[in-house]
């Protein structure tokens, strides 16, 4: 079987969606937010925020689809989690998504690539502009966690090194930018 991080997602890869018959949008959509607001008020009844994580191919996807869903969750623990490399490999403009997202943002995830594919290269090592992301942080106070999340069949050798230069670099950024 395939193991975690054996490869990278590679976006170019052909795949087919089938549509069901009878498959409504609109009340797809509306079940996912009914869904994510029960979690967000069992999370809320614990003292616990509730994210979740746009990633390429899902339904939430992107920054905005994300943004979206949280309008429509409306609850103030519900939030995202900012996966850096996904986002890059999505083509998304990293500072604007937190700029939208804004103190919604609850969590980071920092990896980083070449901006075409979902490699989880240890931050500063892809094309990641990581001043301006730490900048935006923050703009909007972040205190939140940073989790390193690097790994993947291309670094496998070398995994021990990446994490340790990716804990470095992420101190050191925070530090910088008065994270913490």
């Amino acid at each position: 079987g395939s193991k975690p991080y054996s490869t990278g997602i590679v976006f170019a890869e052909r795949y087919r969606v089938k549509i069901p018959v009878g498959f409504s949008w609109r009340g797809f959509w509306g079940m996912l937010v009914k869904v994510m607001r029960e979690c967000s008020k069992v999370a809320l009844d614990h003292g616990l925020r509730f994210v979740i994580e746009p990633r390429v191919g899902e339904t939430i996807a992107n920054s905005d689809a994300m943004l979206r869903l949280i309008d429509e969750v409306g609850m103030d623990n519900f939030g995202a989690v900012l996966d850096v490399g996904h986002l890059n490999a999505a083509k998304e403009l990293i500072p604007l998504s937190i700029e939208k997202l804004g103190d919604r943002v609850f969590y980071v995830h920092a990896s980083d690539n070449d901006g075409r594919d979902n490699y989880h290269w240890s931050p500063g090592r892809g094309v990641v502009d990581w001043d301006s992301v730490f900048e935006e942080l923050r703009k909007f106070n972040f205190k939140g966690y940073i989790a390193i999340d690097v790994g993947g069949g291309d670094i496998r050798d070398r995994l021990d090194d990446e994490v340790v230069q990716a804990r470095r670099f992420i101190e050191d950024m925070g530090a910088r930018y008065g994270l913490w």
